[in-house]
């Protein structure tokens, strides 16, 4: 099994890139069935039980945002040449009709399930007073969300997701990952610096 890990330093939470980018990360992957990245590695290719794009959520420093998958060995450079296939291709050809408007449903629908217990209520008060969070915040979270031009959410998106521009680590049996894949797929040096980090010395130590 090789676990893929692409990803790219981004902002903090209250950069104005934040809410778009996690709009189009709904449509790309992180929506789960329905979005693009499960229906064709997982649903059309059947090469991975799990993948997902994310945007990383910090107040502090600058977080992360990438793609996360696990697949056979065999099949990680045509599972990674589907990744960057699907980025291009909503960059390039835009978002299809009803895409954005099932994200922002999911990401609205989401909400209450946050105000469920009265230890979630604590815990959400607790992080808004530690992050200087307004009063407000979830309102404007809301409101962000229906008032987001859906050509701002394409122009971010292809700022930020930028396969070539992406670092990428792969965990598993480094001499199989290293050699030539046997169904012609490209090999892990077309991402460019591409870290291979072999379970079998790190199960060792």
């Amino acid at each position: 099994q090789s676990q893929i890990r692409l990803g790219l330093r981004f902002v903090r939470r209250d950069h104005p890139d934040y809410y778009p980018l996690m709009l189009a990360s709904e449509v790309l992957g992180q929506g789960g069935f329905g979005s693009r990245l499960v229906n064709r590695i997982r649903s059309d290719e059947g090469l991975a039980y799990h993948v997902s794009s994310f945007v990383g959520s910090d107040y502090d420093r600058p977080s992360t945002i990438g793609v996360v998958l696990q697949t056979k060995t065999q099949s990680t450079g045509r599972a990674l040449e589907l990744v960057r296939q699907e980025i291009r291709r909503l960059a390039d050809s835009g978002f299809r009709q009803g895409e954005l408007q099932k994200a922002r449903k999911g990401m609205v629908a989401s909400v209450p399930s946050l105000f469920d217990t009265p230890e979630g209520i604590a815990d959400l008060l607790v992080q808004s007073a530690a992050w200087g969070r307004a009063d407000d915040h979830f309102g404007r979270y809301l409101r962000a969300l229906d008032t987001i031009p859906d050509s701002t959410v394409l122009r971010v998106f292809r700022k930020w997701f930028v396969p070539d521009s992406m670092r990428v680590v792969v965990a598993g049996p480094a001499k199989e990952l290293l050699a030539p894949f046997a169904d012609g797929s490209p090999a892990l040096s077309s991402w460019g610096p591409v870290r291979v980090w072999n379970l079998d010395s790190l199960q060792r130590r």
